[in-house]
């Protein structure tokens, strides 16, 4: 969390906005739960002859309806959720770059071009990206698991749900691995990233 201590202070003015917006990806998320129920039932009422057309088509107008509900509420977590990282985003690049409007001239010496855009342009999209991808991400991940368990315990079997969650632990263990990995490997990326932006602008100016 120390690391995004700094940007605090623009999470709280888009917080309304994070909150509308996760409230929508629920909403998504659970009628897209309900819609393999659906199917579910109509599929078993046809193999075991109980249903007529009627009955069919009466499944197919609620699946059309949860389609046109869940696309409603799908625009709503992107308008929130992704409007408040693009937010996030243009004020950290307005920061920055009156920051760097400040600097004198010694910072400008010491420190490479080629870093600078790339704490401008690719470093900026990241923080984008954990704000926006990431949070949606975190929360699907979390409410499809926690509705997907209680529903296999209910209506399925608790003993097949165990067996079914057997693998998460050393799901959990690889994860924190690769995540470590991972972030070594982003960290070479945005690294090669300001060596390649240094060049370029070298080369341009140049010429």
């Amino acid at each position: 969390m120390e690391v995004f201590r700094p940007l605090f202070p623009f999470l709280r003015t888009q917080v309304r906005y994070y909150l509308l917006g996760i409230f929508a990806l629920i909403l998504c998320d659970t009628m897209g739960l309900i819609e393999p129920l659906l199917i579910g039932r109509v599929t078993d009422a046809l193999v075991q002859h109980h249903a007529g057309m009627n009955v069919v088509w009466k499944y197919v107008g609620l699946i059309v309806g949860l389609a046109i509900i869940a696309a409603f509420f799908r625009f709503a977590w992107r308008q929130n959720v992704q409007g408040a990282s693009r937010r996030i985003d243009y004020h950290l690049r307005d920061m920055l770059f009156r920051h760097f409007q400040q600097m004198g001239p010694h910072f400008y010496s010491t420190h490479k071009t080629g870093d600078l855009m790339a704490h401008a342009t690719n470093d900026v999209q990241a923080v984008r990206f954990a704000f926006g991808n990431g949070v949606v991400n975190l929360v699907d991940s979390l409410y499809i698991t926690l509705v997907t368990i209680v529903l296999m315990v209910t209506s399925i079997d608790w003993k097949l749900t165990v067996v079914g969650l057997l693998p998460l632990p050393l799901i959990a263990v690889a994860a924190l691995y690769f995540r470590r990995a991972t972030r070594e490997r982003f960290a070479e990326v945005q690294a090669s990233f300001g060596d390649l932006s240094d060049i370029v602008q070298e080369n341009v100016a140049g010429i």
